[in-house]
């Protein structure tokens, strides 16, 4: 048993995860299905052809832009609100793309994520606590 708020012990030693908030079980299962339901963060690096000044960001985009860097933009993607293959889709319409990475971001505390668990404590409740009580 490990207990830890740092996610990049979970990912080296663990495959089943169980989060608890004061004594409630808020979701028990493998470390896959926690990254894939509240996992929804992803960086896309774009490089372009000509400087990024010159570069209409579209204002669906704009609220996940990190950085801004001579030919170069960053996005931290929210999964649920725009996939990265449609970012890099519309930026490869308007402007010719040198190259481009989409990547889970570096591992944060736990406890970043219990945030959105606790969001979903309705529905995580009701589909595990009543298994272990």
């Amino acid at each position: 048993m490990l207990t830890t708020h740092d996610m990049s012990d979970v990912e080296k030693l663990c495959k089943r995860v169980i989060v608890i908030d004061h004594g409630q079980v808020m979701f028990d299962g493998e470390l896959d299905q926690l990254k894939h339901k509240y996992g929804e963060e992803r960086i896309v690096n774009i490089e372009f052809s000509k400087p990024i000044s010159e570069v209409e960001i579209p204002a669906e985009f704009a609220p996940f832009v990190v950085e801004k860097e001579r030919n170069r933009l960053t996005l931290n993607a929210d999964t649920s609100k725009v996939k990265p293959i449609n970012i890099v889709d519309y930026f490869r319409r308007e402007v010719e793309i040198v190259d481009f990475e989409v990547r889970e971001p570096k591992s944060k505390p736990l406890s970043g994520g219990c945030i959105k668990i606790w969001r979903h404590e309705h529905e995580i409740l009701s589909e595990t606590v009543s298994e272990y009580f």
